[in-house]
């Protein structure tokens, strides 16, 4: 028989079992909790990793673009492959390149940093220029994952000419225009009496007129040029409103066609060349007689007062580059480098001290020619304007009458550029692709 003492004791026993099995479903509990955890962890670590490869790829490959960048910037293109460099040449040349990097066509390059790897290609956009090019690189990081990541570019230098024509104080002109017309050189050097496409745009022509100041005129001019003109770049503006009053009085319309652009337009004129240096101007810079017909050789001339007389025609195969320093002229009745390319002939003038730009004249002349001339104020009334096949910078132009005569060359665009090249657009791509 039970007392009652035993089973007191009975009753402890069966309490101490049941707080044994809660014990146990804990730690099964907290068990399966950590296993979660653990993998959770586990799973995290892996995404890191992922991204930081994914990482380490993508820096590679901008890595890549800032070596091509910096080949193309500094001129480090040789025509021999070095180490992992390898050119790629032009095949054919394109017309008149004879040496050096015009024969050019792209280059290609391959570099390891430590145990990854960038590469990269670079062509020239589209060939036979360097103003432009598409660089494509693609970075590896060549741990396990072998994760890659590619990046697309376009690396373009700033070009003296990307506007038509361009004036650093104002623009003025009267009448009831016919021009300006667009052709292209490289399809018709010569473009009088033509109408046919590509060699002649059709309107609006694909450029814009510009400047640092002014744009004014009559409300003809206003009419024609809103027609012809792809638009009205106004640089050194704040805002659409003050670029809109500085257009024709309001009358240029605005944005889209009246672009108000914050900086001014750069002044600064192509450098000249320190080996060799140019060559001093024939004649003390006075090249030409009246009346006659002088051959100019191709090369790099400087001087301090250039005035062109008679008919001047380009010699060689290559181009003139003029450097004069106090003033450029073209005498009435001059004809300079007719039908042919303007790039062949080009005059790069700073602007003076002090604003002056009086000392030079083109009236009544006729130039086939790319002029970056801020010092050389156009000042002419009536049918005593210019004749300009090319592209113009200029301190201002200022004219009357129906004689704005005027032919920009679209290939001057690609002519000529100031040497530093920028990302222009980027792009990332799947490493598989060209483009995208």
């Amino acid at each position: 028989m039970l007392t009652m003492r035993s089973m007191g004791r009975v009753r402890r026993g069966g309490d101490e079992t049941g707080s044994v099995i809660v014990a146990l479903v804990v730690v099964v509990v907290v068990a399966m909790g950590l296993v979660a955890l653990f993998a959770n962890v586990n799973s995290s670590l892996n995404l890191t990793r992922n991204d930081q490869n994914r990482t380490n790829a993508f820096q590679l490959a901008n890595a890549g673009m800032d070596q091509a960048v910096y080949r193309i910037d500094t001129k480090t293109l040789p025509l021999v492959a070095s180490g992992t460099y390898e050119p790629i040449l032009a095949d054919p040349a394109p017309p008149g390149c004879v040496a050096g990097l015009c024969q050019l066509a792209g280059f290609r390059e391959s570099l390891v940093v430590g145990s990854s790897n960038f590469d990269f290609e670079a062509t020239k956009t589209p060939p036979g220029q360097d103003t432009t090019w598409t660089v494509r690189a693609t970075g590896t990081d060549t741990d396990a994952s072998g994760r890659r990541r590619r990046v697309v570019a376009t690396v373009g230098a700033d070009s003296l000419f990307r506007d038509g024509f361009v004036t650093d104080v104002a623009f003025n002109l009267t009448g009831n225009q016919s021009s300006p017309e667009a052709y292209r050189s490289s399809v018709c050097v010569d473009p009088r009496g033509r109408s046919d496409s590509p060699c002649i745009s059709s309107y609006p022509i694909p450029g814009r007129l510009a400047t640092n100041g002014t744009i004014s005129g009559s409300a003809s001019t206003a009419e024609v040029f809103k027609q012809r003109w792809d638009g009205f770049n106004m640089y050194g503006r704040t805002n659409q409103a003050d670029a809109d009053r500085a257009c024709m009085s309001g009358a240029c319309g605005t944005a889209p066609k009246v672009a108000a652009i914050t900086s001014p337009r750069s002044l600064e004129v192509l450098a000249m060349p320190t080996d060799p240096a140019p060559a001093p101007c024939p004649n003390g810079g006075n090249i030409g007689q009246n009346g006659q017909t002088t051959v100019l050789d191709a090369g790099d001339y400087t001087c301090a007062r250039i005035n062109l007389r008679g008919t001047i025609v380009v010699g060689g195969t290559g181009n003139v580059r003029l450097w004069p320093t106090q003033s450029f002229s073209a005498s009435a009745g001059a004809v300079v480098n007719r039908a042919q390319v303007p790039a062949r002939f080009q005059v790069y003038y700073p602007k003076q001290s002090g604003g002056s730009g009086s000392s030079s004249n083109v009236c009544n002349s006729e130039i086939w020619g790319l002029l970056f001339t801020p010092g050389m104020a156009i000042d002419c009334n009536g049918s005593a304007q210019p004749e300009i096949f090319g592209a113009v910078m200029a301190k201002e132009y200022s004219g009357t009458g129906n004689h704005f005569a005027f032919h920009w060359d679209m290939d001057s665009v690609n002519a000529v550029h100031s040497g530093k090249y920028v990302i222009l657009n980027w792009r990332e791509c799947p490493a598989t692709v060209n483009d995208c």
